[in-house]
């Protein structure tokens, strides 16, 4: 093993691992996000809201990632270059991750509804709050204490899903370390950097949540 020419190549390391941080950090922050409102039309008692939902989050969840990923590449290359881009594989990859997580955080989140007791919207309607504020201001922060685990979990294994983006061609971190690797005649040493940057990242999540769980 050779770690010096893997490391010798360092402002492609580095780009790398600026991919699959923007990756990573747009799904997180989109996932949760619309993953919440898609839990809370789960829940709801209009049809019109839940079948929807459950339709998305059912769709996403019954479908692998790596077939997402290409039929985003695939099927609408002439959308995003009609926006604007010119290599169409990093705005595939985010929309991708982005819809596919929102349905696991989907059900997390909805988990961690269920966890709420109902005195606890039976409260905030005595107190006049209207069922979008106690939705928001009640609800969703006791389903996201209740499912914390959970989310980092799920949180965990978006950040080891992303290297998946290799097949639509998109140099993340362990692409990037592979095929420098390879270039170097010592991709052995490229595919031990990479996972050893994932599993960085992994302890240090969990170490964090720990620490959290403690204070």
């Amino acid at each position: 093993m050779n770690f010096s020419q893997i490391f010798s190549a360092y402002p492609e390391l580095i780009q790398g691992a600026k991919t699959t941080a923007l990756i990573f950090s747009i799904a997180l922050a989109f996932g949760i996000s619309f993953g919440s409102l898609l839990a809370l039309g789960r829940n709801s008692q209009n049809k019109l809201i839940q079948i929807p939902a459950m339709l998305y989050i059912n769709t996403f969840r019954s479908i692998p990632l790596i077939m997402v990923l290409l039929g985003f590449y695939l099927a609408i290359p002439t959308f995003f270059k009609s926006l604007g881009f010119t290599d169409v594989a990093l705005p595939a990859a985010i929309i991708s991750f982005c819809l596919f997580e929102s349905a696991y955080f989907a059900e997390i989140v909805r988990a961690g509804i269920n966890g709420v007791s109902p005195d606890q919207t039976a409260a905030a309607k005595s107190l006049g709050l209207s069922k979008l504020q106690t939705s928001f201001l009640v609800v969703l922060p006791q389903a996201f204490k209740n499912s914390r685990k959970s989310l980092v979990d799920q949180s965990v294994s978006l950040i080891q899903d992303t290297p998946l983006v290799y097949v639509i061609g998109l140099s993340d971190w362990f692409t990037t370390a592979v095929h420098i690797g390879d270039r170097t005649g010592h991709i052995e040493s490229g595919i031990l950097v990479a996972t050893i940057g994932f599993m960085a990242i992994c302890i240090t999540i969990f170490k964090f949540n720990k620490s959290k769980e403690v204070a």
